[in-house]
C-alpha cells in the first residue's frame, strides 16, 4: 500500500470512530424518549417510511422543488457507490467494478449525470433558502444554519468530484494519471514520450504507444502506472 492509501486509510478509521460515537449519543436520546406506537406497529412504520422516504411522497406535492430533493437524496446514494470504488481504487490499485460489464459504462455516465444534477439542486436549494425564504422553511437561525452547512458540503463534494473527472478527461501528463473512457494514446503527449501501462481489470498491462493506440484505448476509468 502506498502513502496516500495509508493516509486514506487513517482517515476512514478516523471517520468511522466518529461515526459510531455519535451514533451511540443519538441512540442514547432515542432510549431515552417516550415509547412510540409506531415501533409497535412494524407494517404501518414501514409502509410511512416506503412512501415518505424512499417514494418521497411528502415531498413531491411540491413538483419541481420535490424533484429537486429527489435528485439530491438518490443521487447523492448512487455517487456514493463511486465514491466507493475510488476508495477501493486507492487502497488497492487496479481494483474497479468493471467486472459489471455494459453496466459498468452505464455506471460511469450516471456518475457525470447525477453530479450535474446534484450541483444545480443544490445550488437552487441555498437560492431558496437566502433569497425566496419560503414560509415552511422558516425556523430557527440554527436550523437555517445547519442546513446551510449540509447544502454547502455537498455543494464541496460535487464541485470537486466535477473537477476530478474533468482533470480525468484531459490528456495524460505523468504516470499515475487516470485516464476518461474512450481516451487513446494519440490524444496523449506523455504516451509518444514514455509508455504507459493501464492497470484495471479489462485491459491490465496495455502498453499505452502510439503504435497500438487500438489496444491501449481506455474503456474504463483506469490507473497507469
Amino acid at each position: 500500500m502506498n502513502v496516500q492509501g495509508i493516509l486514506l486509510l487513517i482517515l476512514l478509521v478516523g471517520a468511522a470512530a466518529f461515526f459510531v460515537r455519535r451514533m451511540k449519543v443519538i441512540v442514547r436520546i432515542i432510549m431515552g424518549g417516550k415509547p412510540d406506537q409506531h415501533l409497535l406497529l412494524p407494517k404501518e412504520g414501514f409502509r410511512n417510511f416506503f412512501s415518505l422516504v424512499v417514494l418521497q411522497k411528502k415531498l413531491l406535492q411540491e413538483p419541481f422543488e420535490g424533484w429537486l430533493h429527489v435528485f439530491i437524496f438518490y443521487g447523492f446514494l448512487v455517487l456514493s457507490v463511486g465514491t466507493l470504488e475510488m476508495i477501493l481504487m486507492i487502497l488497492a490499485p487496479g481494483t474497479s467494478f468493471a467486472f459489471l460489464g455494459p453496466l459498468y459504462h452505464l455506471f460511469l455516465t450516471s456518475q457525470d449525470l447525477l453530479s450535474a444534477l446534484v450541483t444545480f439542486a443544490v445550488l437552487h436549494g441555498i437560492y431558496r433558502r437566502l433569497i425566496l425564504k419560503p414560509a415552511r422553511l422558516q425556523g430557527s437561525r440554527e436550523a437555517t444554519k445547519d442546513a446551510l452547512l449540509v447544502l454547502g458540503i455537498i455543494l464541496f463534494l460535487m464541485v470537486t468530484l466535477i473537477l476530478m473527472n474533468a482533470g480525468c478527461a484531459g490528456m495524460i501528463t505523468s504516470p499515475g494519471s487516470c485516464p476518461s473512457p474512450g481516451w487513446s494514446a494519440s490524444s496523449s503527449p506523455a504516451a509518444k514520450s514514455k509508455p504507459l501501462r493501464c492497470s484495471t481489470g479489462l485491459i491490465s498491462g496495455c502498453t499505452c504507444s502510439v503504435s497500438s493506440v487500438s489496444s491501449c484505448s481506455c474503456p474504463i476509468l483506469s490507473i497507469c502506472i
